[in-house]
């Protein structure tokens, strides 16, 4: 009755795709996940031909990925963080979809949440640990949020754009961010969009409040760690 499709290996967030070749040092790109999606199944918004696509990799939980599988999966399962060696417990999810085969992507991927953050915290590496499940029906009301908080920006930097990009820099500065944002660690350019809207929230008070309300909904269940409190369950795009 259900489908589900897991991705596993490198991520990179939504510039540098999942499952990089370390034999031809290629990823798979959004498009190219895309395309592959709509290659094997036929996109569908009221009946999607996969109840959870999930991925076992770094950095993917970013409402990009999540907009180009709109129509293909209910629920999309997947990390903001980079996520530890130790990845998803399979045993343990599939383990509870055994015992419950009845279950839908929702409590599937709770189940794989769950689980990850227990293997984590077995492994010790829970301390940055993010996982999350996203409903993919709430992309229409996001996206509007999200396109509209980013039209406000561009209004509101027509006059002064030193002085507000600058201002805006400094709130994605402070929001929780993904993957390095050091010259040290490197540049995943990944920031939570609920953090981004909370630091952004004296530049654009209302787009701001509608964004961190659009993600609340879109996102169904979440873990993380103590390092990761800031973590909404989905990040965007910051240079």
């Amino acid at each position: 009755d259900h489908r589900v499709c897991i991705l596993w290996d490198h991520g990179g967030g939504s510039a540098a795709g999942v499952c990089y070749d370390e034999r031809t040092k290629r990823s798979l790109s959004l498009n190219d996940l895309r395309a592959a999606f709509e290659a094997a199944a036929v996109a569908d918004h009221d009946k999607p031909p996969f109840e959870v696509i999930g991925f076992d990799a770094c950095l993917m939980a970013t409402a990009d990925v999540m907009h180009d599988l709109h129509g293909l999966t209910r629920y999309m399962v997947a990390s903001e963080e980079i996520e530890p060696g130790n990845g998803w417990d399979y045993t343990g999810w599939v383990g509870a979809l055994a015992r419950d085969p009845s279950m839908n992507g929702e409590r599937l991927g709770k189940a794989i949440c769950d689980t990850y953050l227990a293997g984590c915290e077995a492994y010790g590496t829970a301390d940055a640990a993010t996982l999350s499940v996203v409903d993919m029906r709430s992309l229409p009301k996001l996206r509007e949020a999200y396109e509209a908080f980013g039209t406000a920006a561009l209004r509101r930097a027509e006059k002064n754009p030193q002085a507000f990009f600058t201002s805006f820099s400094r709130a994605a500065g402070n929001a929780e961010s993904y993957g390095g944002n050091t010259r040290e660690q490197g540049y995943a350019n990944m920031v939570d969009l609920g953090s981004l809207a909370r630091t952004s929230r004296s530049l654009l008070p209302v787009e701001a409040d509608n964004l961190r309300q659009a993600v609340q909904e879109s996102v169904v269940y979440k873990v993380n760690g103590p390092y990761r409190l800031e973590s909404s369950g989905l990040s965007g795009y910051y240079s």
